[in-house]
């Protein structure tokens, strides 16, 4: 008998030179049962679903990850990327990047 076998994904931001959200991929294929993990190297960042597709992702642990559980069907998201940068020997907020309609994740058959 065969293991339903447990894909991880995984969705990089980053701010790019003009102060742009940049998303690796923009756009997820996932199935369920899939993790999807949310990486954010430059500071703290926030995803929020109007329908997610998730029972429960967890956050501010380093493994910033959830399990697929959702319909078929497209789930786009909101994020803020909170860029912590070095200023007078200290570390400080960056600028904070909000986008609202952007990415998403298509929850195949």
């Amino acid at each position: 008998m065969a293991k339903n076998v447990v894909n991880v994904h995984t969705v990089d931001f980053e701010i790019d030179s003009n102060g742009n959200p940049v998303y690796r991929p923009a756009v997820l294929r996932a199935s369920r049962g899939d993790k999807v993990q949310w990486k954010f190297r430059g500071g703290a960042f926030a995803v929020l679903f109007r329908l997610t597709p998730f029972d429960y992702a967890e956050f501010g642990s380093g493994n910033d990850t959830g399990q697929v559980i959702g319909s078929p069907g497209v789930y786009p998201y909101a994020v803020a990327l909170v860029p912590i940068v070095k200023a007078d020997d200290q570390q400080k907020v960056g600028k904070i990047v909000l986008d609202a309609g952007c990415p998403e994740i298509i929850i195949q058959r």
